[in-house]
């Protein structure tokens, strides 16, 4: 993290391959997708933890009696792939597994 912006978390450097796989809700009504968050909260059952303003990429379906919470994280810019000896572009990549560890430490509670 740049801790003088605590509210971007890089994930990869420049140069650094990803595949891009995602899981993602479209916000807005052009491709097939929820007209707002509302919407979506309404539909899914889920609650939005982050995306931008036209889709969520990750959520979080909370705790009932009957299961356990899940969080769900669905960016493309959350990706274990890595190409043997890209070394040089992976600084950021370890924030990923902080991310994971996170999301598990929260799950735990």
């Amino acid at each position: 993290m740049d801790p003088t912006r605590p509210e971007n978390v890089f994930v990869c450097d420049a140069g650094y391959r990803i595949t891009n796989s995602t899981a993602q809700y479209h916000i807005g009504a052009d491709w097939g997708g929820y007209e707002s968050r509302e919407v979506f909260r309404s539909k899914t059952g889920a609650v939005d933890i982050a995306g931008g303003d036209d889709a969520v990429v990750a959520w979080e379906y909370k705790r009932t009696a009957d299961h356990g919470a899940i969080v769900c994280i669905g960016s493309g810019c959350y990706d274990w792939y890595s190409v043997a000896g890209d070394a040089g572009t992976e600084y950021y990549h370890a924030n990923i597994a902080k991310i994971t560890e996170n999301a598990i430490n929260y799950l735990k509670q």
